[in-house]
């Protein structure tokens, strides 16, 4: 029996707005959570942060996550960054129900607490975990509260408040979501559901859109990061660049990412985990799309199935590894939905896939920045020309770690990663000696 999935549930689980880099917004998750467990001890519930109570926060991290939220720009915090400071930040904002979103809490009073507050924050390095993960202890008027969060950005696994185990994952007391059931599926299987959408499914699907060009158009009319878009835009003014379907998928990628890293208010709709992966995996579509006078639904339809390659691509790697997500998760995402887009059937868009990863695959990730953007515009480029070469008769050698199985390829992938895993700590340590 050919295998199904509830479209509505992944979109629920796999594909949300998040507000700056993810890593950097679940720290503030985590302090957040931890106020929250205490607060709930006084009479007051989430009552406001009292300076004069906070004692210390102590925080221990994986490597990967160190790297990629040691560096991003935190939004609504006029282009402050830091790991110590996102920490400080949760315990002046409520957890809530919108997780990657925690940071449009911001005021500026908030702020100004939390910048106070940053010295009273250890930071270590935990090096033997593998996924994910986020250990803090908050102490604050005499009272303890831990909470661990594991393999996704916002999974509690645990809660304990002065010593007392209060929490243990599958409580859902303080709203976060749970791990979402992916079954191992064909690509045949993955083009069946996607042909099968309901209406409901479609109006989901076109959040991603509204979300990202929304960003896209905030990059395209103010300047973040190392402004490359400004760069493009007066190249293409000057007649340098012509003004093609090309360069209208690398602007509006790199302008959503330039935003998205450099603190815009505005979401991003991540895809797996990544703002990033969502932008590169979703922007050359839709600008395809729309460019090629596309239905609606045709371009919605490319959108699903792009999110769920990039699942299985995160699934095989992991929610973070040594490899950049935009480069080896996403772009093979975007490349099969630009290849269904243009009319691809199933041997085009595997083919697509493998030209991807023969193109791509294995460039390191070395923390998330605003350089990102350039990966993002790379990434995409590969997937535009991969997804037009098999369109019309590339066929992609088996060679290598490509497969003649597109999904056998993205398995080899994961087997490149856990082998270049050490690469991580020779970037932190790069890292650490400039900082």
């Amino acid at each position: 029996m050919p295998a199904k999935i509830d479209v509505l549930d992944f979109l629920s689980t796999n594909v949300k707005p998040a507000s700056g880099c993810t890593e950097i917004a679940a720290v503030a998750f985590v302090s957040s959570s931890c106020y929250y467990a205490l607060s709930l001890l006084s009479s007051n519930g989430n009552a406001v942060l009292d300076k004069n109570k906070f004692e210390k926060l102590e925080l221990i991290v994986d490597k990967k996550l160190f790297k990629n939220a040691y560096g991003v720009t935190i939004p609504n915090t006029g282009g402050r960054k830091g790991i110590d400071l996102a920490a400080t930040l949760g315990l002046c904002i409520h957890p809530g129900a919108d997780v990657l979103e925690i940071f449009k809490q911001i005021t500026s009073k908030k702020l100004d607490d939390a910048i106070s507050c940053t010295d009273k924050v250890t930071i270590t390095i935990d090096s033997s975990k593998k996924a994910l993960f986020i250990k803090m202890r908050l102490y604050y008027d005499g009272h303890t509260s831990e909470i661990i969060v594991n393999k996704k950005h916002d999974t509690i696994s645990s809660v304990v408040v002065d010593g007392n185990v209060i929490f243990v994952q599958g409580n859902n007391s303080l709203k976060h979501s749970g791990d979402s059931k992916f079954p191992v599926m064909t690509i045949e299987e993955m083009l069946n559901v996607v042909e099968n959408i309901s209406t409901k499914e479609e109006n989901e699907l076109q959040r991603t859109i509204d979300l990202n060009m929304a960003l896209a158009k905030d990059g395209l009319s103010t300047r973040y990061g190392m402004g490359i878009t400004p760069i493009f835009l007066s190249l293409i003014d000057k007649k340098i660049l012509s003004d093609d379907i090309s360069m209208k998928i690398k602007l509006y990628v790199v302008a959503a990412v330039e935003a998205r890293m450099g603190g815009s208010s505005l979401s991003a709709m991540s895809t797996s985990g990544s703002g990033n992966m969502g932008i590169t995996a979703s922007v050359p579509i839709i600008i395809a799309g729309n460019y090629l006078g596309k239905e609606k639904k045709s371009i919605l339809k490319a959108l699903l199935l792009s999110h769920l390659i990039t699942r299985v691509t995160t699934n095989n790697i992991g929610e973070l590894s040594i490899f950049c997500g935009v480069n080896n998760k996403s772009a093979f995402g975007a490349a099969a939905g630009l290849t269904y887009l243009l009319g691809g059937e199933v041997a085009e868009i595997k083919n697509a896939i493998n030209a991807v990863a023969s193109n791509i695959m294995g460039s390191a990730c070395d923390g998330a920045k605003h350089n990102c953007a350039l990966k993002a515009m790379t990434s995409s480029m590969i997937s535009w020309d991969s997804a037009l070469l098999c369109t019309n008769g590339l066929c992609v050698l088996s060679d290598g770690i490509v497969d003649s199985s597109a999904l056998v390829t993205l398995d080899n992938l994961s087997k490149l990663s856990k082998g270049m895993s050490s690469l991580d700590d020779i970037i932190i340590d790069i890292i650490k000696e400039r900082t």
